[in-house]
């Protein structure tokens, strides 16, 4: 089935609103970018291929990596070679926590009507984040 990028940004809305409704683990978009890497990509994953994977400094991909540990969702190993290496590497709480990002995307099934503001939740019913211009999003 091709999905459409309105599909496609739903099903993404779909799975994150799975996310925070969770008590579980919470991670930021950099958070599950260094996440998804780490899980999802052929390793070993450091540090820096991490950070040149993603086009993120180093220093932001180990703090990603902090927050990831802290979550229980990654854990840091030394190279069996060289110990000064350290590898990213996935526990068996991450993992679970990816196969339940996977049910969360595979049960995202776009609606039959294609009526965004029905699909929509209640607090969002007509606003839509493309909507937003640049004069209303906050300055960093």
């Amino acid at each position: 089935m091709q999905l459409n990028s309105d599909a496609l940004l739903d099903r993404l809305r779909q799975t994150v609103v799975g996310i925070v409704r969770e008590h579980g683990p919470d991670p930021t978009a950099r958070q599950l970018a260094v996440f998804l890497t780490a899980h999802l990509d052929e390793g070993p994953h450091t540090v820096a291929r991490v950070a040149a994977r993603l086009g993120l400094q180093k220093a932001a991909v180990s703090r990603a990596i902090d927050r990831l540990m802290e979550l229980k969702l990654a854990r840091r190993e030394a190279d069996q070679r060289d110990r000064r290496l350290i590898h990213i590497a996935p526990t068996e709480s991450g993992g679970a926590f990816l196969q339940y990002l996977g049910l969360l995307m595979a049960s995202a099934v776009p609606p039959a009507n294609d009526n965004r503001a029905q699909r929509l939740s209640e607090p969002q019913a007509g606003r839509s984040m493309l909507s937003v211009t640049a004069a209303q999003k906050p300055h960093r």
